[in-house]
């Protein structure tokens, strides 16, 4: 119970999931219906054997031959990166050993979800915001690159990215929520009395 929470705390999915059983004759079908909680698209994956990373937030449903678990991506080169959780331990949907498929996952994404396919020694730099999702490689799924030279890094708002090497295929999102909310913030005068 405790590693779940501690789990939890840091992929930023939520430590209870509920289950819905079809409680009817086997001769009826069930459904669940799916809402996200922001606009934009809800995609199905079919999670591969080696497991499925996914972004914080993200996560909407899943077969219950699947465990949604954290994979640990932090190495040298994340402690520059240490203020942004997105690259420190992401949420990973695992199938269960001993079960049948399908293993199915459903995703909310902020706007559209694109997929990447990157052939051998192709790169592909995404913004941590950007990150949607790929399938787990023992290697290393990416590494920690500053955005592009100094000036870039200090006055732009991106730092560092998330820099891909094919062969991998790669899904991102084409708006990020927390740059989303800033907007917001700085188009709003509230004033509290």
């Amino acid at each position: 119970m405790f590693m779940g929470m501690f789990v939890s705390n840091f992929t930023g999915e939520e430590f209870y999931h509920n289950t819905a059983k079809n409680n009817k004759s086997e001769l009826k079908n069930g459904f669940v219906a799916l809402s996200q909680t922001f606009p934009g698209n809800i995609i199905e994956v079919e999670v591969p054997e080696n497991g499925f990373i996914m972004n914080f937030g993200s996560f909407l449903a899943c077969t219950d031959n699947i465990d949604i678990t954290s994979r640990n991506n932090m190495r040298l080169s994340e402690l520059f990166n240490i203020g942004s959780q997105e690259t420190l331990i992401f949420p990973k949907a695992e199938r269960i050993q001993g079960t049948e498929g399908p293993y199915k996952l459903w995703l909310q994404g902020f706007g559209d979800i694109h997929q990447i396919e990157l052939k051998t020694g192709e790169t592909l730099s995404v913004d941590n915001e950007r990150f949607f999702g790929c399938e787990e490689y023992n290697d290393s799924i990416y590494e920690v690159k500053p955005s592009g030279g100094l000036k870039s890094f200090f006055f732009s708002q991106l730092g560092y990215v998330m820099e891909f090497t094919g062969p991998k295929t790669v899904l991102v999102q084409s708006k990020g929520i927390m740059t989303y909310v800033s907007e917001l913030k700085s188009k709003m005068n509230i004033k509290r009395d």
